[in-house]
């Protein structure tokens, strides 16, 4: 007859030690495994922020943004540094899927590319469940006074977006 001890059948994954002190050796040595684990690989669980600009599109001289939209994927907006006067800017910041668009209302005036240099900040996820990645579109007008919907959109992906790391 074979002898099993009671620790066996109860966590099969602890070896059946002759005494309680040396099962909790193991412990504290996982323990403390997993705390330097943590400690010298700060990557690992660490999420990256992101300062973002859009390179400004050929425009015509008359030209300004009437409109915008921008996804996240694989991470999300921590700030919008800066909002424009008569502009509904609305956020949707889901895990792992983040957008916001921008439109201006009736009598507020159109703005120049320039307001999108380093005007939003965005985090990598910790854990992502999708590729980190920016995209969206400007919507431009000739008439600074014109609707979101009635302008030229210009799609916006890859190179366009400038990200400066922030600490």
């Amino acid at each position: 007859m074979s002898s099993i001890s009671r620790a066996s059948l109860i966590d099969p994954l602890i070896p059946a030690l002759s005494s309680k002190g040396e099962r909790g050796k193991y412990f504290v040595g996982a323990f403390a495994a997993s705390l330097l684990f943590l400690l010298f690989v700060p990557s690992a669980v660490a999420q990256q922020s992101y300062s973002v600009s859009i390179k400004a599109p050929d425009l015509a001289p008359e030209e300004r943004v009437a409109g915008f939209w921008l996804e996240v994927s694989g991470g999300s907006i921590r700030a919008l540094l800066a909002l424009p006067a008569g502009w509904v800017i609305n956020i949707d910041n889901l895990t792992g899927h983040t957008s916001i668009q921008g439109t201006l209302q009736e009598g507020a005036a159109a703005m120049d590319p320039g307001f999108f240099r380093d005007f939003m900040l965005v985090e990598e996820d910790a854990h992502p469940i999708a590729l980190f990645a920016l995209q969206g579109e400007l919507i431009l007008t000739g008439d600074a006074f014109d609707t979101a919907y009635d302008g030229r959109h210009v799609p916006l992906i890859g190179d366009q977006f400038v990200l400066k790391p922030v600490p």
